[in-house]
């Protein structure tokens, strides 16, 4: 790709959730800057839960900690706006437990963007596999730093890849995760429990 590489990630950071693989895709994009790619990373997250990790994720300066996004425009236009979103999950058994069935709020956002994902975490998490089995994000589920530089050179470079993946990541947004149909969806599912 030409020019500058955006990375972003957007939403909480908590120890038990996504901490330690965010912290690995900071050393991934650190890493990458220091062998000289135009890159950098920017976390969106709230203040209060972000700040006590600040040292440990803004490692390089092209990694940079913002205050969440309040509204919706300015949401999705950094969406859009980006190269790679990244979804990060820890790789660690009390994460997984905790987790393992958990769906992020952020990720119709992500879909609908046409943004390429990347995500990354063990492929028994849910959010992992919807990625994998539904085809809209590049999942690495090999833990370590150089499996999350290879993701992302590859997410980065491929084109290809990167449409197909956008494609389904809207068609799937479009398909399952649109209000309307949702909406309508849980309340057929009310009525005919009653």
């Amino acid at each position: 790709r030409e020019g500058e590489i955006l990375l972003l990630y957007v939403g909480s950071i908590f120890p038990n959730a996504q901490l330690e693989s965010l912290k690995e895709c900071c050393q991934a994009v650190a890493g990458l800057k220091q062998n000289g790619w135009n890159i950098r990373f920017e976390i969106y997250s709230p203040t209060f839960l972000a700040t006590a990790f600040r040292s440990e994720l803004v490692i390089d300066p092209c990694i940079s900690l913002h205050e969440a996004i309040t509204d919706d425009t300015t949401f999705f236009a950094k969406l859009r706006s980006a190269d790679v979103l990244v979804l990060p999950v820890n790789f660690d058994q009390a994460t997984i437990r905790y987790i393992k069935y958990s769906m992020p709020t952020k990720v119709p956002a992500y879909l609908l963007s046409g943004t390429p994902i990347l995500v990354y975490g063990p492929k028994d998490v849910a959010q992992v596999k919807y990625a994998h089995h539904d085809g809209w994000g590049y999942v690495v589920s090999s833990h370590g730093v150089k499996h999350v530089q290879e993701g992302i050179r590859e997410l980065t470079h491929n084109e290809s890849l990167r449409r197909r993946l956008s494609a389904r990541a809207r068609i799937l947004a479009q398909e399952r995760h649109d209000a309307a149909k949702v909406r309508y969806a849980f309340q057929k599912t009310l009525s005919d429990a009653a």
